[in-house]
Protein backbone atom coordinates (compact mmCIF):
# COMPACT_ATOMS: atom_id res chain seq x y z
CA UNK A 1 0.00 0.00 0.00
CA UNK A 2 1.49 3.37 -1.01
CA UNK A 3 1.95 6.27 1.40
CA UNK A 4 -0.70 8.35 -0.38
CA UNK A 5 -3.11 5.41 -0.34
CA UNK A 6 -2.65 5.02 3.44
CA UNK A 7 -3.28 8.73 3.95
CA UNK A 8 -6.40 8.56 1.81
CA UNK A 9 -7.65 5.52 3.71
CA UNK A 10 -6.99 7.26 7.02
CA UNK A 11 -8.80 10.35 5.82
CA UNK A 12 -11.74 8.21 4.68
CA UNK A 13 -11.99 6.52 8.09
CA UNK A 14 -11.98 9.81 9.97
CA UNK A 15 -14.39 11.35 7.47
CA UNK A 16 -16.80 8.48 8.24
CA UNK A 17 -16.83 9.59 11.88
CA UNK A 18 -17.37 13.20 10.82
CA UNK A 19 -20.21 12.00 8.58
CA UNK A 20 -21.94 10.27 11.52
CA UNK A 21 -21.46 13.32 13.74
CA UNK A 22 -23.06 15.52 11.08
CA UNK A 23 -26.03 13.15 10.92
CA UNK A 24 -26.24 13.17 14.73
CA UNK A 25 -26.09 16.98 14.82
CA UNK A 26 -28.88 17.18 12.25
CA UNK A 27 -31.17 14.91 14.27
CA UNK A 28 -30.42 16.33 17.74
CA UNK A 29 -28.39 19.55 18.05
CA UNK A 30 -28.94 19.89 21.82
CA UNK A 31 -26.64 16.92 22.53
CA UNK A 32 -23.60 18.90 21.40
CA UNK A 33 -24.50 22.00 23.40
CA UNK A 34 -24.60 19.81 26.52
CA UNK A 35 -21.46 17.82 25.66
CA UNK A 36 -19.07 20.78 25.44
CA UNK A 37 -19.53 22.22 28.97
CA UNK A 38 -19.61 18.68 30.36
CA UNK A 39 -16.23 17.96 28.72
CA UNK A 40 -14.70 21.10 30.23
CA UNK A 41 -16.10 20.36 33.70
CA UNK A 42 -15.04 16.71 33.79
CA UNK A 43 -11.59 17.54 32.37
CA UNK A 44 -10.56 20.01 35.05
CA UNK A 45 -12.62 18.71 37.98
CA UNK A 46 -9.86 16.29 39.21
CA UNK A 47 -7.33 19.14 39.36
CA UNK A 48 -9.59 21.28 41.55
CA UNK A 49 -9.40 18.78 44.39
CA UNK A 50 -5.67 18.19 43.70
CA UNK A 51 -4.99 21.94 43.94
CA UNK A 52 -6.85 22.31 47.26
CA UNK A 53 -5.20 19.18 48.69
CA UNK A 54 -1.82 20.66 47.78
CA UNK A 55 -2.58 23.83 49.72
CA UNK A 56 -4.00 21.95 52.68
CA UNK A 57 -1.04 19.55 52.96
CA UNK A 58 1.46 22.36 52.56
CA UNK A 59 -0.24 24.38 55.31
CA UNK A 60 -0.23 21.38 57.64
CA UNK A 61 3.44 20.47 57.01
CA UNK A 62 4.83 24.04 57.05
CA UNK A 63 2.90 26.76 58.91
CA UNK A 64 0.47 24.66 60.93
CA UNK A 65 -2.07 27.47 60.67
CA UNK A 66 -5.29 25.53 61.26
CA UNK A 67 -7.49 28.54 60.50
CA UNK A 68 -6.05 28.68 56.99
CA UNK A 69 -6.36 24.88 56.73
CA UNK A 70 -10.03 25.10 57.75
CA UNK A 71 -10.65 27.93 55.28
CA UNK A 72 -9.08 25.87 52.45
CA UNK A 73 -11.24 22.89 53.41
CA UNK A 74 -14.43 25.01 53.34
CA UNK A 75 -13.55 26.58 49.98
CA UNK A 76 -12.58 23.18 48.54
CA UNK A 77 -15.83 21.57 49.72
CA UNK A 78 -17.92 24.45 48.31
CA UNK A 79 -16.20 24.48 44.91
CA UNK A 80 -16.22 20.69 44.57
CA UNK A 81 -19.87 20.48 45.63
CA UNK A 82 -20.85 23.11 43.06
CA UNK A 83 -18.77 21.39 40.36
CA UNK A 84 -20.30 17.99 41.15
CA UNK A 85 -23.78 19.52 41.04
CA UNK A 86 -23.11 20.97 37.58
CA UNK A 87 -21.55 17.72 36.36
CA UNK A 88 -24.54 15.77 37.68
CA UNK A 89 -27.05 18.04 35.93
CA UNK A 90 -25.16 18.04 32.64
CA UNK A 91 -24.58 14.24 32.85
CA UNK A 92 -28.30 13.63 33.36
CA UNK A 93 -29.13 15.77 30.32
CA UNK A 94 -26.31 14.11 28.37
CA UNK A 95 -27.61 10.59 29.09
CA UNK A 96 -31.13 11.48 28.00
CA UNK A 97 -30.01 13.29 24.87
CA UNK A 98 -27.54 10.52 23.94
CA UNK A 99 -30.26 7.86 24.26
CA UNK A 100 -32.59 9.96 22.13
CA UNK A 101 -29.86 10.55 19.54
CA UNK A 102 -29.05 6.82 19.29
CA UNK A 103 -32.75 6.16 18.71
CA UNK A 104 -32.89 8.84 16.01
CA UNK A 105 -29.72 7.50 14.37
CA UNK A 106 -31.22 4.00 14.26
CA UNK A 107 -34.40 5.50 12.81
CA UNK A 108 -32.32 7.30 10.18
CA UNK A 109 -30.53 4.06 9.30
CA UNK A 110 -33.77 2.04 9.16
CA UNK A 111 -35.36 4.62 6.87
CA UNK A 112 -32.27 4.55 4.67
CA UNK A 113 -32.27 0.74 4.43
CA UNK A 114 -35.89 0.80 3.27
CA UNK A 115 -34.83 3.14 0.45
CA UNK A 116 -31.86 1.07 -0.75
CA UNK A 117 -32.54 -0.30 -4.25
CA UNK A 118 -33.95 -3.82 -3.99
CA UNK A 119 -31.30 -5.21 -6.34
CA UNK A 120 -28.63 -4.17 -3.83
CA UNK A 121 -30.47 -5.78 -0.90
CA UNK A 122 -30.26 -9.22 -2.52
CA UNK A 123 -26.44 -9.14 -2.46
CA UNK A 124 -24.98 -11.09 0.52
CA UNK A 125 -22.21 -8.51 0.98
CA UNK A 126 -24.80 -5.74 1.32
CA UNK A 127 -26.70 -7.77 3.92
CA UNK A 128 -23.40 -8.15 5.82
CA UNK A 129 -22.92 -4.39 5.70
CA UNK A 130 -26.45 -3.78 6.94
CA UNK A 131 -25.97 -6.22 9.82
CA UNK A 132 -22.79 -4.35 10.84
CA UNK A 133 -24.35 -0.91 10.35
CA UNK A 134 -27.16 -1.73 12.77
CA UNK A 135 -24.74 -1.82 15.71
CA UNK A 136 -25.85 1.25 17.67
CA UNK A 137 -22.69 1.02 19.81
CA UNK A 138 -20.64 2.38 16.92
CA UNK A 139 -22.25 5.79 17.24
CA UNK A 140 -21.84 5.76 21.02
CA UNK A 141 -18.18 4.85 20.60
CA UNK A 142 -17.66 7.72 18.18
CA UNK A 143 -19.31 10.17 20.60
CA UNK A 144 -17.22 8.82 23.49
CA UNK A 145 -13.99 8.96 21.52
CA UNK A 146 -14.67 12.47 20.24
CA UNK A 147 -15.32 13.44 23.86
CA UNK A 148 -12.01 11.84 24.89
CA UNK A 149 -10.19 13.57 22.03
CA UNK A 150 -11.51 17.04 22.88
CA UNK A 151 -10.97 16.43 26.60
CA UNK A 152 -7.43 15.18 25.94
CA UNK A 153 -6.55 18.20 23.82
CA UNK A 154 -7.95 20.61 26.42
CA UNK A 155 -6.17 18.78 29.26
CA UNK A 156 -2.84 18.50 27.41
CA UNK A 157 -2.77 22.17 26.39
CA UNK A 158 -3.83 23.28 29.87
CA UNK A 159 -1.20 21.21 31.70
CA UNK A 160 1.69 21.60 29.24
CA UNK A 161 2.90 24.90 30.68
CA UNK A 162 2.68 23.58 34.23
CA UNK A 163 4.65 20.41 33.59
CA UNK A 164 7.38 22.36 31.77
CA UNK A 165 7.90 24.43 34.94
CA UNK A 166 8.07 21.27 37.08
CA UNK A 167 10.58 19.17 35.13
CA UNK A 168 11.23 19.13 31.38
CA UNK A 169 12.82 15.71 31.87
CA UNK A 170 9.44 14.12 32.67
CA UNK A 171 7.93 15.88 29.68
CA UNK A 172 10.62 14.37 27.44
CA UNK A 173 9.95 10.85 28.81
CA UNK A 174 6.21 11.23 28.25
CA UNK A 175 6.70 12.46 24.67
CA UNK A 176 9.16 9.66 23.78
CA UNK A 177 6.80 6.99 25.05
CA UNK A 178 3.93 8.74 23.27
CA UNK A 179 5.87 8.47 19.98
CA UNK A 180 6.45 4.76 20.64
CA UNK A 181 2.72 4.25 21.19
CA UNK A 182 1.89 6.07 17.94
CA UNK A 183 4.24 3.79 16.00
CA UNK A 184 2.66 0.68 17.55
CA UNK A 185 -0.89 1.96 16.94
CA UNK A 186 -0.17 2.91 13.33
CA UNK A 187 1.26 -0.54 12.65
CA UNK A 188 -1.71 -2.28 14.28
CA UNK A 189 -4.57 -0.17 12.93
CA UNK A 190 -5.31 -2.40 9.89
CA UNK A 191 -5.91 -5.34 12.26
CA UNK A 192 -9.32 -4.00 13.30
CA UNK A 193 -10.65 -3.68 9.77
CA UNK A 194 -9.19 -7.06 8.81
CA UNK A 195 -10.77 -8.96 11.70
CA UNK A 196 -14.10 -7.14 11.42
CA UNK A 197 -14.50 -8.14 7.78
CA UNK A 198 -13.52 -11.74 8.60
CA UNK A 199 -16.02 -11.99 11.46
CA UNK A 200 -18.98 -10.30 9.70
CA UNK A 201 -20.24 -13.29 7.62
CA UNK A 202 -19.50 -15.69 10.50
CA UNK A 203 -21.48 -13.56 12.94
CA UNK A 204 -24.36 -13.15 10.47
CA UNK A 205 -24.63 -16.94 10.09
CA UNK A 206 -24.72 -17.37 13.87
CA UNK A 207 -27.37 -14.67 14.18
CA UNK A 208 -29.44 -16.48 11.55
CA UNK A 209 -29.34 -19.77 13.46
CA UNK A 210 -30.15 -18.01 16.74
CA UNK A 211 -32.99 -16.09 15.08
CA UNK A 212 -34.41 -19.28 13.54
CA UNK A 213 -34.80 -20.81 17.00
CA UNK A 214 -36.93 -17.83 18.10
CA UNK A 215 -38.76 -17.02 14.85
CA UNK A 216 -42.45 -17.95 14.94
CA UNK A 217 -42.40 -18.44 11.16
CA UNK A 218 -40.26 -21.58 11.70
CA UNK A 219 -42.21 -22.79 14.73
CA UNK A 220 -44.39 -25.38 12.96
CA UNK A 221 -41.55 -26.76 10.82
CA UNK A 222 -39.28 -27.17 13.85
CA UNK A 223 -41.89 -28.99 15.93
CA UNK A 224 -43.41 -31.21 13.27
CA UNK A 225 -40.00 -32.32 12.01
CA UNK A 226 -38.34 -32.51 15.45
CA UNK A 227 -35.66 -30.05 14.41
CA UNK A 228 -34.91 -28.71 17.88
CA UNK A 229 -31.67 -30.64 18.39
CA UNK A 230 -30.67 -30.31 14.73
CA UNK A 231 -30.89 -26.49 14.73
CA UNK A 232 -29.37 -26.23 18.21
CA UNK A 233 -26.41 -28.30 16.97
CA UNK A 234 -26.14 -26.10 13.88
CA UNK A 235 -25.88 -23.00 16.06
CA UNK A 236 -23.57 -24.60 18.61
CA UNK A 237 -21.24 -26.02 15.94
CA UNK A 238 -21.12 -22.69 14.16
CA UNK A 239 -20.20 -20.91 17.39
CA UNK A 240 -17.66 -23.51 18.55
CA UNK A 241 -16.10 -24.31 15.18
CA UNK A 242 -16.18 -20.91 13.48
CA UNK A 243 -16.94 -17.87 15.62
CA UNK A 244 -15.16 -18.61 18.91
CA UNK A 245 -11.88 -19.90 17.34
CA UNK A 246 -11.76 -16.96 14.93
CA UNK A 247 -12.52 -14.45 17.67
CA UNK A 248 -9.87 -15.98 19.97
CA UNK A 249 -7.30 -15.67 17.18
CA UNK A 250 -8.31 -12.04 16.82
CA UNK A 251 -7.91 -11.33 20.53
CA UNK A 252 -4.51 -13.08 20.74
CA UNK A 253 -3.29 -11.31 17.62
CA UNK A 254 -4.30 -7.88 18.94
CA UNK A 255 -3.03 -8.53 22.48
CA UNK A 256 0.42 -9.62 21.27
CA UNK A 257 0.77 -6.67 18.92
CA UNK A 258 -0.14 -4.15 21.66
CA UNK A 259 2.18 -5.51 24.38
CA UNK A 260 5.02 -2.96 23.75
CA UNK A 261 2.57 -0.06 23.98
CA UNK A 262 0.97 -1.35 27.21
CA UNK A 263 4.38 -1.96 28.81
CA UNK A 264 5.57 1.55 27.90
CA UNK A 265 2.67 3.08 29.86
CA UNK A 266 3.74 1.28 33.05
CA UNK A 267 7.35 2.32 32.43
CA UNK A 268 6.36 5.96 32.03
CA UNK A 269 4.38 6.04 35.29
CA UNK A 270 7.22 4.32 37.14
CA UNK A 271 9.76 6.93 35.98
CA UNK A 272 7.44 9.79 37.01
CA UNK A 273 6.95 8.33 40.50
CA UNK A 274 10.69 7.75 41.00
CA UNK A 275 11.66 11.22 39.80
CA UNK A 276 9.16 13.07 42.01
CA UNK A 277 10.10 10.87 44.99
CA UNK A 278 13.73 11.90 44.38
CA UNK A 279 12.63 15.56 44.46
CA UNK A 280 10.93 15.06 47.84
CA UNK A 281 13.82 13.17 49.46
CA UNK A 282 16.82 15.08 48.10
CA UNK A 283 15.48 18.50 47.05
CA UNK A 284 12.95 19.24 49.78
CA UNK A 285 9.82 19.25 47.61
CA UNK A 286 6.77 19.74 49.83
CA UNK A 287 4.36 16.82 50.20
CA UNK A 288 1.49 18.94 48.91
CA UNK A 289 3.51 19.93 45.84
CA UNK A 290 4.47 16.25 45.35
CA UNK A 291 0.83 15.14 45.22
CA UNK A 292 -0.16 18.08 43.00
CA UNK A 293 2.70 17.67 40.53
CA UNK A 294 2.16 13.93 40.46
CA UNK A 295 -1.48 14.52 39.50
CA UNK A 296 -0.35 17.03 36.84
CA UNK A 297 2.16 14.58 35.34
CA UNK A 298 -0.43 11.80 35.46
CA UNK A 299 -3.07 14.10 33.98
CA UNK A 300 -0.74 15.28 31.21
CA UNK A 301 0.18 11.71 30.40
CA UNK A 302 -3.49 10.72 30.39
CA UNK A 303 -4.28 13.69 28.16
CA UNK A 304 -1.67 12.66 25.60
CA UNK A 305 -2.83 9.05 25.74
CA UNK A 306 -6.43 10.22 25.34
CA UNK A 307 -5.52 12.27 22.28
CA UNK A 308 -3.55 9.41 20.79
CA UNK A 309 -5.98 6.68 21.78
CA UNK A 310 -9.13 8.49 20.75
CA UNK A 311 -7.56 9.55 17.46
CA UNK A 312 -6.73 5.97 16.56
CA UNK A 313 -9.99 4.66 17.96
CA UNK A 314 -11.84 7.16 15.79
CA UNK A 315 -10.02 5.66 12.83
CA UNK A 316 -11.19 2.24 13.98
CA UNK A 317 -14.70 3.58 14.55
CA UNK A 318 -14.48 5.04 11.06
CA UNK A 319 -14.00 1.54 9.68
CA UNK A 320 -17.06 0.43 11.65
CA UNK A 321 -19.03 3.54 10.65
CA UNK A 322 -18.24 2.87 7.00
CA UNK A 323 -21.21 0.49 6.79
CA UNK A 324 -23.57 3.09 8.26
CA UNK A 325 -22.34 5.71 5.80
CA UNK A 326 -22.55 3.27 2.89
CA UNK A 327 -26.19 2.47 3.69
CA UNK A 328 -27.09 6.17 3.94
CA UNK A 329 -25.34 6.99 0.68
CA UNK A 330 -26.74 3.93 -1.09
CA UNK A 331 -30.26 4.91 -0.07
CA UNK A 332 -29.79 8.20 -1.86
CA UNK A 333 -29.31 6.51 -5.23
CA UNK A 334 -32.29 6.90 -7.52
CA UNK A 335 -33.51 3.75 -9.26
CA UNK A 336 -32.15 3.96 -12.77
CA UNK A 337 -29.86 6.48 -14.39
CA UNK A 338 -32.42 8.90 -15.73
CA UNK A 339 -33.18 12.42 -14.67
CA UNK A 340 -36.16 11.36 -12.61
CA UNK A 341 -38.04 14.45 -13.75
CA UNK A 342 -40.63 12.85 -16.04
CA UNK A 343 -44.24 12.97 -14.83
CA UNK A 344 -47.01 10.49 -15.62
CA UNK A 345 -50.48 11.87 -15.16
CA UNK A 346 -52.98 9.69 -13.33
CA UNK A 347 -55.30 7.92 -15.76
CA UNK A 348 -54.98 5.45 -18.60
CA UNK A 349 -51.51 4.11 -19.28
CA UNK A 350 -49.75 2.17 -22.01
CA UNK A 351 -46.83 -0.15 -21.29
CA UNK A 352 -44.13 -1.03 -23.81
CA UNK A 353 -41.34 -3.58 -23.46
CA UNK A 354 -38.75 -2.83 -26.11
CA UNK A 355 -36.06 -5.52 -26.61
CA UNK A 356 -35.73 -6.04 -22.85
CA UNK A 357 -33.02 -8.45 -21.73
CA UNK A 358 -31.85 -9.14 -18.21
CA UNK A 359 -29.32 -11.13 -16.24
CA UNK A 360 -28.82 -10.99 -12.49
CA UNK A 361 -25.66 -9.26 -11.17
CA UNK A 362 -22.50 -11.39 -11.13
CA UNK A 363 -24.08 -14.04 -13.39
CA UNK A 364 -23.80 -14.75 -17.09
CA UNK A 365 -27.12 -16.49 -17.86
CA UNK A 366 -29.68 -14.24 -19.49
CA UNK A 367 -33.02 -14.68 -17.72
CA UNK A 368 -34.93 -12.60 -20.27
CA UNK A 369 -33.93 -12.19 -23.91
CA UNK A 370 -35.19 -9.42 -26.17
CA UNK A 371 -38.72 -9.24 -24.78
CA UNK A 372 -41.00 -6.89 -26.72
CA UNK A 373 -44.76 -6.31 -26.40
CA UNK A 374 -47.24 -3.50 -25.85
CA UNK A 375 -50.20 -3.27 -23.48
CA UNK A 376 -52.84 -0.68 -24.28
CA UNK A 377 -55.03 1.12 -21.68
CA UNK A 378 -57.46 -1.21 -19.93
CA UNK A 379 -55.96 -4.42 -21.35
CA UNK A 380 -55.26 -7.42 -19.17
CA UNK A 381 -52.35 -9.80 -19.70
CA UNK A 382 -51.62 -13.31 -18.44
CA UNK A 383 -47.96 -14.33 -18.32
CA UNK A 384 -47.46 -18.10 -18.37
CA UNK A 385 -44.56 -20.49 -18.72
CA UNK A 386 -42.70 -23.26 -16.95
CA UNK A 387 -40.80 -22.61 -13.71
CA UNK A 388 -37.69 -20.57 -14.40
CA UNK A 389 -39.05 -19.13 -17.63
CA UNK A 390 -38.63 -15.56 -16.31
CA UNK A 391 -42.20 -14.62 -15.35
CA UNK A 392 -41.49 -13.18 -11.91
CA UNK A 393 -38.29 -11.56 -13.15
CA UNK A 394 -40.30 -9.70 -15.78
CA UNK A 395 -42.57 -8.38 -13.03
CA UNK A 396 -39.54 -7.30 -10.95
CA UNK A 397 -38.29 -5.29 -13.91
CA UNK A 398 -41.68 -3.67 -14.40
CA UNK A 399 -41.75 -2.78 -10.68
CA UNK A 400 -38.21 -1.39 -11.05
CA UNK A 401 -36.82 -3.66 -8.38
CA UNK A 402 -34.17 -4.29 -11.04
CA UNK A 403 -33.11 -2.37 -14.12
CA UNK A 404 -32.94 -4.12 -17.53
CA UNK A 405 -29.49 -5.23 -18.65
CA UNK A 406 -30.43 -3.92 -22.07
CA UNK A 407 -33.55 -2.61 -23.75
CA UNK A 408 -36.15 -0.31 -22.29
CA UNK A 409 -39.53 -0.31 -20.56
CA UNK A 410 -41.82 2.64 -21.21
CA UNK A 411 -45.07 3.96 -19.78
CA UNK A 412 -46.99 6.30 -22.05
CA UNK A 413 -43.86 6.36 -24.24
CA UNK A 414 -41.73 7.64 -21.31
CA UNK A 415 -38.77 5.44 -20.20
CA UNK A 416 -39.62 4.36 -16.66
CA UNK A 417 -36.05 5.05 -15.51
CA UNK A 418 -36.77 8.75 -16.17
CA UNK A 419 -39.62 8.80 -13.63
CA UNK A 420 -38.82 9.48 -10.00
CA UNK A 421 -39.18 6.14 -8.24
CA UNK A 422 -41.47 7.34 -5.43
CA UNK A 423 -43.84 8.70 -8.09
CA UNK A 424 -43.52 5.61 -10.25
CA UNK A 425 -44.40 3.35 -7.31
CA UNK A 426 -47.75 5.12 -7.01
CA UNK A 427 -48.71 3.70 -10.42
CA UNK A 428 -48.41 0.07 -9.28
CA UNK A 429 -50.60 -2.09 -7.05
CA UNK A 430 -48.92 -5.49 -6.71
CA UNK A 431 -49.47 -8.83 -5.01
CA UNK A 432 -46.16 -10.67 -5.15
CA UNK A 433 -45.79 -14.42 -5.03
CA UNK A 434 -43.96 -14.09 -1.69
CA UNK A 435 -46.09 -11.22 -0.35
CA UNK A 436 -45.80 -10.27 3.31
CA UNK A 437 -48.37 -9.18 5.86
CA UNK A 438 -47.40 -7.05 8.83
CA UNK A 439 -48.13 -7.43 12.53
CA UNK A 440 -50.56 -4.53 12.22
CA UNK A 441 -54.34 -4.44 12.32
CA UNK A 442 -56.39 -5.72 9.36
CA UNK A 443 -57.24 -2.11 8.54
CA UNK A 444 -53.58 -1.01 8.54
CA UNK A 445 -52.52 -4.00 6.43
CA UNK A 446 -54.90 -2.86 3.70
CA UNK A 447 -54.70 0.93 3.90
CA UNK A 448 -50.96 1.29 4.69
CA UNK A 449 -51.44 5.04 5.17
CA UNK A 450 -52.20 7.37 8.07
CA UNK A 451 -55.57 8.34 6.58
CA UNK A 452 -58.21 6.10 5.05
CA UNK A 453 -61.10 6.20 2.62
CA UNK A 454 -63.71 4.06 4.35
CA UNK A 455 -65.90 3.57 1.27
CA UNK A 456 -62.94 2.41 -0.79
CA UNK A 457 -61.78 0.15 2.05
CA UNK A 458 -65.17 -1.58 2.23
CA UNK A 459 -65.29 -2.04 -1.56
CA UNK A 460 -61.83 -3.61 -1.64
CA UNK A 461 -62.65 -5.99 1.22
CA UNK A 462 -65.81 -7.02 -0.60
CA UNK A 463 -64.08 -7.50 -3.97
CA UNK A 464 -61.28 -9.57 -2.48
CA UNK A 465 -63.78 -11.93 -0.83
CA UNK A 466 -62.91 -10.99 2.77
CA UNK A 467 -66.21 -9.34 3.74
CA UNK A 468 -67.69 -12.22 5.72
CA UNK A 469 -64.38 -13.03 7.40
CA UNK A 470 -63.80 -9.45 8.56
CA UNK A 471 -67.38 -9.26 9.82
CA UNK A 472 -66.76 -12.34 11.98
CA UNK A 473 -63.65 -10.95 13.65
CA UNK A 474 -64.05 -9.86 17.31
CA UNK A 475 -62.65 -6.39 16.65
CA UNK A 476 -63.47 -6.19 12.98
CA UNK A 477 -60.98 -4.16 10.99
CA UNK A 478 -59.05 -3.35 14.15
CA UNK A 479 -58.22 -7.01 14.82
CA UNK A 480 -54.45 -7.53 14.86
CA UNK A 481 -52.90 -9.82 12.26
CA UNK A 482 -50.70 -12.44 13.99
CA UNK A 483 -50.15 -12.76 17.75
CA UNK A 484 -46.83 -10.92 17.80
CA UNK A 485 -48.16 -8.05 19.93
CA UNK A 486 -51.69 -9.20 20.78
CA UNK A 487 -52.67 -12.64 22.06
CA UNK A 488 -56.09 -12.10 20.48
CA UNK A 489 -54.55 -11.49 17.07
CA UNK A 490 -55.84 -13.48 14.11
CA UNK A 491 -53.87 -16.16 12.28
CA UNK A 492 -55.43 -16.13 8.81
CA UNK A 493 -55.32 -19.16 6.56
CA UNK A 494 -53.06 -19.03 3.50
CA UNK A 495 -55.99 -18.20 1.24
CA UNK A 496 -57.24 -15.46 3.58
CA UNK A 497 -53.77 -13.96 3.73
CA UNK A 498 -53.76 -13.85 -0.06
CA UNK A 499 -57.16 -12.16 -0.15
CA UNK A 500 -55.88 -9.57 2.31
CA UNK A 501 -52.89 -8.91 0.06
CA UNK A 502 -55.24 -8.53 -2.94
CA UNK A 503 -57.39 -6.07 -0.95
CA UNK A 504 -54.24 -4.05 -0.21
CA UNK A 505 -53.29 -3.89 -3.91
CA UNK A 506 -56.84 -2.86 -4.88
CA UNK A 507 -57.04 -0.18 -2.18
CA UNK A 508 -54.00 1.54 -3.60
CA UNK A 509 -56.16 2.38 -6.63
CA UNK A 510 -53.12 2.23 -8.91
CA UNK A 511 -53.18 2.49 -12.69
CA UNK A 512 -51.41 -0.88 -13.05
CA UNK A 513 -52.42 -4.01 -11.13
CA UNK A 514 -49.90 -6.87 -10.93
CA UNK A 515 -51.02 -10.21 -9.50
CA UNK A 516 -48.24 -12.79 -9.24
CA UNK A 517 -49.82 -16.16 -8.44
CA UNK A 518 -52.68 -14.48 -6.54
CA UNK A 519 -54.73 -17.66 -6.16
CA UNK A 520 -51.96 -20.13 -5.33
CA UNK A 521 -53.20 -20.59 -1.74
CA UNK A 522 -56.93 -20.41 -2.53
CA UNK A 523 -59.30 -23.33 -2.66
CA UNK A 524 -61.03 -24.02 -6.04
CA UNK A 525 -64.24 -22.23 -5.02
CA UNK A 526 -62.42 -19.10 -3.84
CA UNK A 527 -60.24 -19.25 -6.94
CA UNK A 528 -63.32 -19.40 -9.15
CA UNK A 529 -64.77 -16.37 -7.36
CA UNK A 530 -61.58 -14.39 -7.96
CA UNK A 531 -61.58 -15.35 -11.64
CA UNK A 532 -65.27 -14.68 -12.04
CA UNK A 533 -64.88 -11.19 -10.69
CA UNK A 534 -61.53 -10.53 -12.36
CA UNK A 535 -62.88 -7.81 -14.62
CA UNK A 536 -64.55 -6.17 -11.64
CA UNK A 537 -61.36 -6.43 -9.58
CA UNK A 538 -59.31 -4.60 -12.19
CA UNK A 539 -62.14 -2.23 -13.15
CA UNK A 540 -60.78 -1.45 -16.57
CA UNK A 541 -57.25 -0.85 -15.26
CA UNK A 542 -54.25 -2.24 -17.03
CA UNK A 543 -53.56 -5.58 -15.31
CA UNK A 544 -50.83 -8.22 -15.49
CA UNK A 545 -51.54 -11.65 -14.13
CA UNK A 546 -49.11 -14.54 -13.52
CA UNK A 547 -50.42 -18.02 -12.78
CA UNK A 548 -49.56 -21.66 -13.27
CA UNK A 549 -53.30 -22.43 -13.45
CA UNK A 550 -54.12 -21.74 -17.07
CA UNK A 551 -57.84 -21.59 -16.46
CA UNK A 552 -57.18 -18.00 -15.38
CA UNK A 553 -55.89 -17.01 -18.80
CA UNK A 554 -59.37 -17.11 -20.34
CA UNK A 555 -60.29 -14.04 -18.29
CA UNK A 556 -57.52 -11.86 -19.79
CA UNK A 557 -57.26 -10.03 -23.11
CA UNK A 558 -53.76 -11.21 -24.02
CA UNK A 559 -51.49 -14.09 -23.05
CA UNK A 560 -47.68 -13.97 -23.09
CA UNK A 561 -45.93 -17.35 -23.12
CA UNK A 562 -42.33 -17.28 -21.88
CA UNK A 563 -39.94 -20.09 -22.68
CA UNK A 564 -36.23 -20.07 -21.98
CA UNK A 565 -36.39 -16.34 -21.34
CA UNK A 566 -37.96 -15.50 -24.68
CA UNK A 567 -41.45 -14.42 -25.63
CA UNK A 568 -42.33 -17.62 -27.44
CA UNK A 569 -46.05 -16.94 -28.08
CA UNK A 570 -48.32 -13.91 -27.68
CA UNK A 571 -52.02 -13.43 -28.35
CA UNK A 572 -55.54 -14.30 -27.22
CA UNK A 573 -56.49 -17.68 -25.78
CA UNK A 574 -58.30 -18.76 -28.95
CA UNK A 575 -55.37 -17.68 -31.13
CA UNK A 576 -52.80 -19.58 -29.11
CA UNK A 577 -54.96 -22.72 -29.00
CA UNK A 578 -54.80 -22.86 -32.80
CA UNK A 579 -51.00 -23.08 -32.92
CA UNK A 580 -50.07 -26.66 -33.74
CA UNK A 581 -47.64 -28.07 -31.18
CA UNK A 582 -47.79 -24.71 -29.41
CA UNK A 583 -46.39 -24.36 -25.92
CA UNK A 584 -49.54 -22.77 -24.52
CA UNK A 585 -51.85 -25.30 -26.17
CA UNK A 586 -49.79 -28.18 -24.82
CA UNK A 587 -49.77 -26.77 -21.27
CA UNK A 588 -53.49 -25.95 -21.32
CA UNK A 589 -54.54 -29.37 -22.60
CA UNK A 590 -52.30 -31.12 -20.09
CA UNK A 591 -53.90 -29.26 -17.17
CA UNK A 592 -57.38 -29.76 -18.60
CA UNK A 593 -56.69 -33.50 -18.93
CA UNK A 594 -55.67 -33.66 -15.25
CA UNK A 595 -58.95 -32.02 -14.20
CA UNK A 596 -61.00 -34.32 -16.45
CA UNK A 597 -59.13 -37.37 -15.25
Amino acid sequence: MTKDKKKNDRFRLLSNCWFMLRIAFSVNKMLFFVKLPLIILTTFYPFLSAYFFKNILNEITTSGDWNRVLWNVIVMASVILFAELLIGLFSLADNKLTEKTVHLMKLTLGTAIMKIPYAELEKPEIRDLIALAQNGNTFLQIINNVTLLVSGVVKTVGLFSLIVTVQPFILMVVILIFILQIVVEKRNQPLWTKWRSLLAPIRRKGDYYAGTMKDLAFGKEIRVNNLQEYIKDKYENQEMDEYIPTNMKRLRNIQNRYFPSNFSVMLQEGIAYLFLAYEVVFRNMLIGDFTFYLSIVSGFSEGIRAVKGSYWLLGRNGAFANEFRYCIELSGQEHGDGSGQAVIEKGDITIEFINVSFKYPNTERMILKNISFTLLPGETLSIVGLNGAGKTTLVKLLCRLYEPTSGEIRINHVPIKDIKFCEYAKLIGAVFQDFKLFSFSVRENIVMENTENMDRLRRCIDKSGLKSKVASLPQGLDTMVYKEFDENGIEFSGGENQKLAIARALYKDAALIILDEPTAALDPIAEYEIYRRFQELTEGKLAIYISHRLSSTRFTDKIAVLSDGRLAEYGKHAELMEIDNGIYKSMFEMQAHNYIA
